[in-house]
C-alpha cells in the first residue's frame, strides 16, 4: 500500500476503503394537486378516506450512508448507498451500487473531482391512515378479507432509477469532504395503494378534487438530487 502525504505534510492512502456520511436534498415530481383517497368497503359499506395533498411537492431532504473503494487506478467502486428521508407525510428511500472515476486536481492531491454512474432502488410512501370497522365485519379490499382493522394505508411508488453524477472532494487525514450533483432518471415504476396483505390500483381509489380518478404519476423521482457529506478512510 502506498501512501502520500496531504497539504500538511501527514500521510494519506493511495487505495482506500471510505465510508460516507452525507446529507441530500431529492427533486421529486408530482400531479401537483389536491387529492382524495377514498375507497368503499363493498360487504359493509364502510368508507376509507384520506386527504392525499401533492401540490408544491418539488423536493424531499434524505440522508445516507455509504461504502466505497477508491483504487489508484482512478478507478471508484460504490459497493453500496443507502438514503433515507421524509418530507409532507412521505418516506422516501433508496438503495443502490455503483461505478466511478475520479482525477486529482492539484500536485498533493488533496482535491479530487469524481464521477459516477448508479444504478438504485427507489420507494416513495405516502400515508393514507389507518382504519377500523365499527361494525366488525371486517373490510374487503379487492375481493379479499383484510380483517377488521388495516393500520398505515400506503400509496407506494417502487422504481429502478439509475443517476450520473459529478462531485469535488477534499481529502485530509483525518477526514474528507465532498459535495456533488446527479441528474436521475426512472427507468420503471409501478404505483399502488397498497393495504399489505393486498394491493389496487390508483384509479380505484385516487380521485381529484372534482372526483375524476387517477390513474398514474402522481408522486415520482426529480431529474437530480445534491449531495453534502463526509468520507472516512480506511487503508488498504
Amino acid at each position: 500500500m502506498q501512501v502520500i502525504p496531504d497539504s500538511a505534510g501527514r500521510e494519506m492512502f493511495s487505495d482506500f476503503l471510505g465510508v460516507r456520511f452525507w446529507a441530500a436534498d431529492y427533486s421529486m415530481k408530482s400531479i401537483n394537486q389536491d387529492l382524495t383517497f377514498k375507497y368503499t368497503s363493498v360487504n359493509s359499506g364502510y368508507v376509507m378516506r384520506h386527504d392525499f395533498d401533492v401540490r408544491n411537492f418539488n423536493h424531499t431532504p434524505n440522508i445516507g450512508i455509504g461504502v466505497e473503494e477508491n483504487l489508484d487506478s482512478h478507478l471508484l467502486i460504490h459497493f453500496i448507498d443507502i438514503s433515507v428521508g421524509y418530507a409532507q407525510n412521505t418516506w422516501n428511500w433508496n438503495i443502490g451500487a455503483g461505478l466511478g472515476y475520479f482525477m486529482s486536481l492539484d500536485k498533493k492531491k488533496n482535491f479530487r473531482l469524481r464521477a459516477s454512474f448508479n444504478v438504485f432502488y427507489e420507494n416513495i410512501s405516502y400515508g393514507l391512515g389507518s382504519y377500523s370497522d365499527t361494525t366488525n365485519l371486517g373490510f374487503v379490499v379487492n375481493g379479499n378479507s383484510v380483517g377488521a382493522y388495516i393500520k398505515n394505508v400506503n400509496y407506494i411508488n417502487n422504481s429502478l432509477c439509475v443517476s450520473a453524477g459529478a462531485s469535488l472532494m477534499y481529502r485530509t487525514k483525518a477526514i474528507d469532504v465532498f459535495a456533488g450533483i446527479s441528474w436521475s432518471y426512472s427507468l420503471i415504476y409501478s404505483e399502488k395503494i397498497n393495504f399489505y396483505s393486498t394491493k389496487i390500483p390508483l384509479n380505484q381509489g385516487i380521485y381529484t378534487q372534482s372526483g375524476s380518478t387517477v390513474s398514474s404519476n402522481v408522486l415520482n423521482l426529480g431529474n437530480n438530487f445534491i449531495q453534502v457529506g463526509i468520507i472516512r478512510e480506511f487503508g488498504l
